[in-house]
């Protein structure tokens, strides 16, 4: 199916499954972040701010330079890695 999708469209493709996989990622730091809250407050902060800063990133991933998205990505990539999620591509 990408065969057939133009640059622009691959593009926005590529950049809805990033933008979702920041957000499912914001949504998982929210999480722990409400949970450390219950032992660490500063903690929790700290985990809520982050998940804020994903959730900007993600709502603008078509606009930002290529370096902060890869650097939200790689919080991705590691987020994953820790809790053993496996993403798919669709490329």
């Amino acid at each position: 199916m990408s065969a057939n999708m133009t640059p622009s469209e691959r593009r926005g493709a590529y950049d809805r499954a990033n933008a979702r996989a920041i957000a499912e990622t914001a949504q998982i730091l929210r999480t722990v972040a409400q949970h450390d809250s219950h032992t660490d407050p500063f903690r929790g902060d700290l985990g809520k701010a982050q998940a804020s800063v994903l959730d900007a990133v993600g709502r603008h991933v078509a606009t930002l330079p290529r370096e902060i998205v890869s650097e939200a990505l790689a919080v991705v990539t590691a987020v994953d890695r820790l809790t053993g999620n496996r993403r798919t591509t669709g490329g």
